[in-house]
């Protein structure tokens, strides 16, 4: 069944939402005050992020010293 040309469904906000609190983009800088606690989720996401960076370049130095005088030569 087609709806009515008159059936009209506007929605009108109530309030606008907040301005966020916290840093806003204007200053270079957040103001200077003690850092936030880090929560378990967040801990395990700079945990896991720290190991993707930096265990490629142990793998590379490993194998580099694995290699050396075999396949690696000074000259």
């Amino acid at each position: 069944m087609p709806l009515s040309p008159n059936t009209s469904t506007t929605v009108t906000p109530s309030r606008p939402a907040p301005p966020p609190q916290g840093y806003d983009g204007t200053s270079p800088f957040p103001p200077d005050g003690p850092a936030p606690a880090r929560d378990g989720g967040e801990r395990l996401y700079v945990t896991v992020t720290a190991v993707i960076v930096v265990l490629p370049f142990v793998a590379i130095g490993l194998a580099g010293w694995l290699m050396w005088g075999n396949l690696i030569h000074p000259a």
